[in-house]
């Protein structure tokens, strides 16, 4: 147990009722969390269409390259270590990419979408950017680089439990 000496009847009923709010507030939260978050983010860059012509063609690696640089505040580690992106597509100089979040209300929401919006804008191959935010199917700890999850768990996969 957690506690040294046995708790009081009262301390058991603060610490269910602390439990009880705080599972409360969650499922509010949770409720709230995606439908407040925009899911859709569209950019151009504001280049010339004659500038655009004469440079070379946009690759994947390029812009994978660019993301490499948006990272998760906390972990430090970048979106694509951590399986957020679903898709990228590029067709002719629009880059269309499909992400999600670790979580519905994942408090660096905006920083992601802020810093992918900066870095792929700073590409001058790229004339649209389309983001798209869905959260089917869910993140799990899976969708983490097999090298960046073995080093969080220290096994090949995670628990059944954290597992869709």
């Amino acid at each position: 147990m957690f506690f040294k000496k046995p708790m009081s009847n009262r301390s058991k009923l603060i610490l269910l009722y602390g439990f009880l709010v705080l599972t409360a507030v969650a499922v509010f939260f949770q409720s709230q969390g995606p439908s407040r978050l925009k899911t859709e983010h569209l950019w151009t860059n504001n280049s010339n269409p004659d500038e655009l012509n004469a440079l070379p063609a946009l690759t994947q690696e390029k812009v994978y390259s660019a993301l490499a640089n948006v990272k998760d505040p906390e972990l430090q580690l970048n979106i694509h270590e951590l399986g957020l992106i679903y898709e990228m597509s590029i067709v002719k100089r629009a880059v269309n990419i499909i992400m999600t979040l670790t979580t519905p209300n994942c408090p660096f929401s905006k920083t992601f979408i802020q810093s992918i919006k900066k870095e792929l804008l700073a590409i001058p191959e790229i004339e649209t950017i389309k983001l798209s935010l869905t959260f089917d199917p869910p993140w799990t700890i899976n969708r983490l680089a097999p090298e960046i999850r073995d080093q969080l768990i220290g096994v090949d996969q995670a628990p059944d439990h954290l597992q869709n």
